[in-house]
């Protein structure tokens, strides 16, 4: 897509300038939590209330437009990127970064081919290394 108006259009949703702030932030953030979302569209958009960006955050899930990545510590982070990726997590931060590894993905769908899972059928694949990020 070549515009988020024509990104929002073809998957039936309005462009709002809410739903364009929150997508933005996810983007700025790579990886946003909720609250990270929530306090940064606030600044933009004092009278904003948080159902109206969780639901924002929810039709953008729906049509996969973001994706939800679930924390070990049960936190919510968002990401514009919807493919299969790897990631490493740090608890401590409260931080997602993404792991840039062809190669890696490659061995796992490789063992994945190689290795199939009785009766079920994958539709992606997410990989979460949770430790501490070193300075």
């Amino acid at each position: 897509m070549s515009t988020l108006s024509e990104l929002f259009k073809a998957n039936d949703l309005k462009t709002t300038p809410q739903r364009i702030a929150v997508y933005n932030t996810i983007k700025k953030y790579e990886h946003a939590s909720t609250d990270m979302i929530i306090e940064t569209v606030k600044k933009q958009y004092p009278s904003i209330s948080s159902a109206t960006v969780y639901n924002i955050l929810e039709s953008l899930t729906e049509k996969n437009i973001v994706k939800v990545l679930l924390s070990a510590d049960t936190k919510r982070f968002f990401d514009i990127h919807t493919d299969s990726r790897c990631h490493l997590y740090s608890p401590e931060k409260g931080k997602y970064q993404n792991i840039e590894d062809p190669a890696l993905m490659e061995l796992i769908r490789n063992y994945l081919a190689e290795h199939p899972i009785d009766k079920f059928d994958i539709e992606g694949i997410e990989l979460t290394v949770t430790g501490k990020f070193r300075k």
